[in-house]
Order: structure tokens, then sequence, then C-alpha cells
């Protein structure tokens, strides 16, 4: 079942699956030691789909600088490849217009997932750096499109 909540909305339970989830995936899985949970989860929308006390797709929404951004966008392994993903960035994409139109964009996520984000007409406006540790790359979406710069050696998407 899909659910989009507030911080104060979650409950404990739900709470507990969702930082698993993420930290099984991109602490344990991933091998990256990074802060995890951090100060953007209180002020976040948190979109999830839960079965049987799993969350099987996770991703949280915020505001930060004046822009939307979306991140922790994360499938449990075992769903990969099933659209959950697919379906989540569609309920993200879908919640953005409506509840903050006309903003612009701004995510940050891995290198690897690049092609994820392409599908959904994202852009490549910067490039990736070969010296960061965790592969990383900032993506952007904008409502008008803007030329290709290059910012920080991170990939930059926009749409």
């Amino acid at each position: 079942m899909w659910s989009i909540k507030t911080f104060a909305e979650l409950s404990n339970q739900e709470l507990f699956n969702i930082y698993y989830l993420r930290v099984k995936t991109f602490v344990v899985e991933q091998n990256r030691v990074y802060q995890e949970v951090d100060a953007y989860d209180p002020n976040a929308i948190h979109f999830f789909n839960e079965v049987d006390g799993h969350v099987n797709a996770y991703a949280r929404v915020f505001l930060k600088d004046n822009t939307v951004t979306f991140g922790r966008v994360v499938t449990a392994a075992d769903k990969r490849g099933s659209g959950l993903g697919r379906t989540l960035l569609e309920k993200i994409m879908t919640a953005i217009r409506v509840y903050f139109p006309n903003r612009a964009i701004t995510i940050e996520s891995q290198y690897q997932v690049r092609g994820f984000y392409q599908k959904f007409g994202f852009e490549v406006i910067g490039e990736h750096s070969s010296l960061n540790p965790q592969n990383t790359f900032g993506c952007g979406t904008r409502r008008s499109p803007q030329s290709l710069t290059e910012n920080d050696g991170h990939e930059f998407y926009q749409l």
C-alpha cells in the first residue's frame, strides 16, 4: 500500500521500517559511511510502499534553499525491477506539481542510477567527478530548459 505522510504522521513502526531500508541499502549494501538519518527528515514529506510490515520503496520530498528536492529514493533489493521505483517517481513528480507548483527541483543521487532519471526526461547539465568516493551527482529540473553547465564536478540534470 502506498502512503504519503509528514514526519509527524509516521508511526514509530513506519519510521523504523523506513530507516531500516535506507540504512540497509545506502550504508550497508553500498558500504557508504555518512549521516543517513539527518535534519531534513522531520521537515520532509515521506512517500513509501509498505506490504506486510516491510517498506519496499521510499523517497522523501522537502524544500531546501527555496527549491524542492527529493532524495533517499530506494527500492528494496528483492523488489528492484518490479516497477516500484517508476511508480514512486511518478507519485513524487505529481505531488511536486500539486504542492510546489512552478518551483525549481534539485536532487542529488548516485551516478549509477542516472539512466533512471533520464527516462523521466532529465538531462545532464554537469560532469561526474571520478574523485567523488560515493559516486554521487546532483540532479535538477527546471520549468524551462537551461544550458549545460558544470558545477563542482557532479552530474546535474534538468528536465
